[in-house]
């Protein structure tokens, strides 16, 4: 497994963890916070491509 698809698979682990330790946590993520979400989900997909 590459670095990308371990952030992926280590990414889906914790949602499923925050999802069955809060039911409703994911659907409480304010839509104003995604771009930052994504924002960092980019950020580190560029620092592993190069590392």
């Amino acid at each position: 497994m590459n670095k990308i698809e371990q952030l992926f698979a280590n990414n889906l682990s914790w949602a499923q963890r925050m999802k069955e330790e809060n039911s409703t946590y994911l659907k409480n993520l304010q839509i104003t916070k995604l771009p930052i979400i994504f924002g960092l989900a980019a950020l580190i997909v560029v620092f592993l491509q190069k590392n």
